[in-house]
């Protein structure tokens, strides 16, 4: 039986545990976590002046990107024969790379993360560039123009291999994979193990790297009638599939209740793995926001809904981390009518704590509530259980209910018990039955009482220093007696446990309830016979080392037997 010292010991360990527990915080920004909380953010930490050209007519596309390994930010301009800008994070420094020699469907670029180098390539996939950091360019493809993945969703693995997800061309939407590699000098159909699992066909879906895991997230439209985030209901379709690169399979991770911003490559998977970020439509409006996105838990979060000002007007293009800052960054720009240039502005985000963040806004609805009421419900259960034990188990210590004894008062013993009444050690001091001399046993100096138990008689006798007999005629009374005695003289010192007692009372009973009523009814009506003697305490009791819930018994050493 559990000790009472350990059963609070658990209890204690178990509400320490329960309010150690992080509390969760809803998102439904009933909390302010800018400055000094689990979100800071700094606005207009880095701002950049692209200039145009006054003959230009469209001056709508422009194009960003980071590279993490020269800690560069590349913006360029969506029209013919323009330039490559890079801005240094570190000083704004700006350096222009003419692309006059670069076809001028090879619009998309990104930074080579094993090199450093910028890789140029094909709207639809097909031709590929490579922009060294000493500016000179280089054809590297020995492919053509596929005209088959226009609006694909890229990203550049570790060894610089260009991946390409979905995309329009040839009458088709696509949800197929290519990827190019330098060491092939051409595109390669990447070989999905279910394409079940893969999602439907589309362009403009997004795809966040997360390279430390091989693994990347596509951001897309379940719907293959809603196959573009331009599509009207779109919003209502939009998923996040995992796919693992390690397997070359889907996992679809969950829902996602926006409609993303376009962004052709980004970059903004936090280092954990546990969240990213990603520019969406506010729904019934013009404007847009940024959303930290969970995967584990397919939760989000608005951060305007937190209080913080990421709502803007005027597009969120991109968003990226940055390993050298440890932040992440917005991107969002402003053409310039006057001054004829477009106003690039980066603003930095800051999550100190990014364990704490996603306790706070990633795990699923009421995860951490329902632990505590399973903790607590489970505190309850278990002092009720442990308290039902005790009292049910220390009835064998303590007297029956008054209840209790009326009830088996004339409950009938068991007639098949069988003791012997063979004892060399009786002295036989009977004449006929229901006789005796009148001291046949005289009580030794330092004894209360002396028991006699007469062989072939139904009863026994109880001889006091005082010179008073006491009759013992009830069965179950002797039967325990007899035992007790027996014990006494092998060893004085000897306890007769329950169990022996209830092999002798009432054995092979199937109620186990029954058979500690009849034992604690016999140890409490010899109690009181012994008690007759005027001597208390002449039944010793004692609990069980190993086990508190039963108790042993044995006569004092005041009491002679034979």
């Amino acid at each position: 039986m559990v000790s009472k010292r350990i059963c609070w010991i658990v209890l204690g360990i178990l509400l320490v545990t329960l309010f150690l527990l992080p509390i969760k915080v809803h998102s439904n920004g009933d909390t302010n976590p800018t400055a000094g909380g689990l979100i800071q953010v700094e606005y207009g930490t880095h701002l950049f002046h692209v200039p145009l050209t006054r003959f230009v007519t469209d001056r709508r596309g422009i194009l960003f990107s980071y590279g993490a390994r020269t800690n560069h930010f590349y913006v360029r301009l969506f029209y013919d024969h323009s330039s490559l800008h890079q801005f240094s994070m570190v000083d704004g420094v700006r350096e222009s790379f003419p692309l006059q020699d670069v076809p001028r469907t090879t619009r998309l670029f990104a930074e080579d993360p094993s090199t450093g180098e910028v890789l140029l390539w094909d709207d639809s996939v097909g031709q590929v560039y490579v922009l060294t950091q000493d500016g000179d360019i280089t054809r590297l493809d020995q492919s053509f123009t596929h005209r088959n993945q226009y609006g694909h969703a890229s990203w550049i693995n570790t060894d610089g291999s260009i991946f390409a997800f979905g995309g329009y061309g040839l009458f088709t939407s696509k949800s197929i994979v290519t990827y190019f590699t330098r060491s092939n000098r051409s595109w390669s159909l990447l070989h999905i193990a279910d394409m079940e699992t893969a999602p439907p066909p589309q362009s403009e879906a997004l795809a966040i790297s997360d390279l430390q895991r091989n693994q990347v997230y596509i951001v897309a439209t379940k719907d293959p009638l809603h196959a573009t985030s331009l599509t009207p209901g779109s919003m209502d379709n939009q998923g996040v599939w995992r796919l693992l690169l390690d397997a070359n399979r889907y996992e679809f991770v969950g829902d996602l209740p926006f409609s993303r911003i376009h962004s052709n490559y980004s970059q903004s998977m936090h280092p954990s793995g546990a969240f990213f970020l990603m520019g969406i439509s506010v729904p019934g409006s013009n404007s847009h926001d940024l959303i930290a996105y969970f995967p584990e838990s397919g939760r989000s979060i608005q951060f305007s809904d937190l209080g913080i000002r990421t709502h803007v007007t005027d597009g969120i293009f991109s968003v990226f981390w940055s390993d050298v800052d440890d932040a992440f960054y917005f991107v969002h720009s402003k053409w310039l009518v006057a001054a004829d240039e477009y106003s690039v502005t980066l603003n930095r985000i800051t999550i100190p704590d990014p364990e704490a963040f996603v306790q706070a806004y990633g795990l699923p609805e009421d995860t951490i509530p329902l632990v505590r009421y399973l903790f607590i419900g489970a505190l309850f259960v278990f002092a009720i259980v442990v308290q039902w034990m005790r009292k049910r188990d220390s009835k064998d210590e303590e007297s029956m209910s008054a209840d209790d004894v009326d009830q088996l008062v004339d409950t009938p013993p068991a007639q098949n018990v069988s003791i012997s009444d063979d004892d060399d050690n009786l002295e036989s001091g009977f004449l006929e039955k229901g006789g005796y001399d009148e001291t046949p046993f005289p009580i030794e100096d330092g004894y209360v009482c002396r028991v006699v138990i007469p062989e072939g008689h139904s009863c026994a006798y109880l001889y006091t220093s005082k010179g008073g007999e006491i009759e013992i005629n009830t069965p179950n009374e002797i039967k325990l007696l007899k035992l007790l005695v027996a014990h006494h003289n092998e060893n004085p010192t000897r306890y007769t446990t329950s169990d022996e007692i209830d092999a002798v009372l009432i054995p092979d009973h199937p109620s186990p309830d029954y058979i500690r009523r009849i034992r604690n009814l016999t140890i409490n009506r010899l109690t009181e016979i012994l008690d007759e003697s005027g001597e208390q305490g002449l039944l010793l009791r004692r609990k069980v080392k190993m086990d508190k819930r039963k108790v042993e018994y044995r006569l004092s050493d005041r009491v002679q037997t034979y």
